[in-house]
């Protein structure tokens, strides 16, 4: 498994990985590449090293419990190789198709994970300058459309006076945002 925070440090990695390793490995990557970040790691490992990227929606503790959510992107061969490893730690997990469209799926999926949490806290910002009741306009918007998982997740804590129902950090945020303008 390769995890690491960006894709420059996951390129460097990948490089010494070729250099010291035989033939057949298979390199499960769960890093969040940029758009073209995936491909190059491919390239690098040539046919040598099996490569599946394969970022994943959640985080430790979805880890720690074997529920994070994978997004495959690898030839099919190695995706059917790779699910008794994915099995261990994800709840589920999507073959997009070739190296490249996990990525592209990851990058999107977190542009909207990323639209919601900022919109949610814009609501709660906005409410408490108002003047309004925050449990009243967190059961309102439970009804409508607006409801998601990063309103609940923001809300359930912040109505408890915890301020850290949104784990992702600002770096990871800009990293993220900045990849997806790339795409």
């Amino acid at each position: 498994f390769l995890c690491v925070t960006n894709t420059p440090i996951a390129i460097s990695i990948a490089k010494e990985i070729k250099a010291k390793t035989k033939e057949g490995l298979l390199v499960i990557d769960i890093t969040t590449h940029n758009k073209d970040g995936s491909l190059k790691m491919k390239e690098i490992f040539g046919n040598q090293i099996k490569y599946l990227e394969s970022p994943v929606m959640g985080g430790p503790v979805q880890a720690e419990e074997g529920v994070l959510g994978a997004i495959i992107g690898s030839s099919k061969t190695d995706y059917n190789r790779a699910k008794l490893y994915l099995n261990t730690f994800c709840k589920e997990h999507f073959h997009f198709g070739p190296v490249g469209m996990g990525a592209k799926s990851k990058l999107l999926n977190n542009f909207l994970s990323l639209g919601n949490a900022a919109l949610v806290n814009h609501l709660a910002k906005s409410a408490t300058e108002m003047g309004l009741d925050l449990k009243k306009v967190f059961d309102v918007a439970k009804l409508g459309s607006g409801n998601s998982a990063a309103l609940n997740r923001v809300f359930d804590n912040l109505l408890k006076g915890d301020f850290t129902g949104f784990k992702f950090t600002a770096s990871n945020s800009v990293k993220d945002l900045t990849y997806i303008q790339d795409l």
